[in-house]
C-alpha cells in the first residue's frame, strides 16, 4: 500500500499556518504503558487513573546541542555507565515540591536550560483513551458528524458517562 504524508499533511499544515518542515532529532521514554487496559473481573488491569507518557528530549537537526552527557552524570554523582537519566532511580522519590527543591533537580534543570535540548511530554489518560476508542470504532467521523454530533463533545460525554459510572460497568 502506498501512503503519501503530503496528502495529509499539506492541508493541515496550510489551514494552521504551521512551519512543519524543520528536521529535529528526538530522544522518547514510555512509562505507564500498559500494552492493553481492560476491564478485569471487579476491576481495570491498571489503575484506571494512570496516564500513559511518552515524553523525552530533542533537538533542531540542523543545530548541534551544546551539552556534556557525562558533566551532567558526574554532577548526579552517577555511576560512569549510566547511559540514560531515569526519573524514578536517579531523583528523589516523594511530591512535586520535595523534587523540586533536591539539589540533584535543580542541578539537572540547569544542565537543561544550558544544554541546547528541549523537552516534549504527550500523556493520555488510559480510562479516556479507551473509552472514546469505542467511539472511533463505532462509525466513522465523517458518519457521526452527518448524524449531527460534534465528535470530541460525544467523546467528552461518553467517557464522563463512564467514568460516573465505572463501578456498574465492572460488575
Amino acid at each position: 500500500m502506498d501512503f503519501h504524508v503530503d496528502e495529509w499533511r499539506n492541508p493541515v499544515k496550510e489551514y494552521l499556518n504551521l512551519n512543519i518542515d524543520d528536521s529535529y532529532t528526538m530522544y522518547y521514554d514510555e512509562s505507564n504503558n500498559c500494552r492493553k487496559f481492560c476491564i478485569k473481573e471487579q476491576s481495570f488491569n491498571v489503575p484506571a487513573e494512570e496516564d500513559f507518557v511518552l515524553a523525552g528530549v530533542g533537538y533542531d537537526s540542523n543545530r548541534k546541542p551544546n551539552f556534556v552527557f557525562e558533566q551532567l552524570c558526574s554532577d548526579l554523582k552517577l555511576q560512569k555507565n549510566v547511559k540514560e537519566i531515569k526519573f524514578t532511580k536517579q531523583f528523589p522519590k516523594g511530591n512535586f515540591l520535595d523534587c523540586m527543591l533536591s539539589r540533584k533537580t535543580e542541578r539537572f534543570l540547569e544542565w537543561l536550560d544550558n544544554s541546547g535540548l528541549f523537552v516534549h511530554c504527550s500523556h493520555v489518560n488510559n480510562l479516556f483513551y479507551s473509552t472514546v476508542d469505542i467511539i472511533d470504532s463505532i462509525a466513522s467521523m465523517d458518519d457521526i458528524i452527518s448524524f449531527g454530533y460534534d465528535i470530541n463533545s460525544l467523546k467528552n460525554v461518553v467517557y464522563k458517562l463512564f467514568l460516573t459510572n465505572k463501578d456498574s460497568f465492572l460488575k
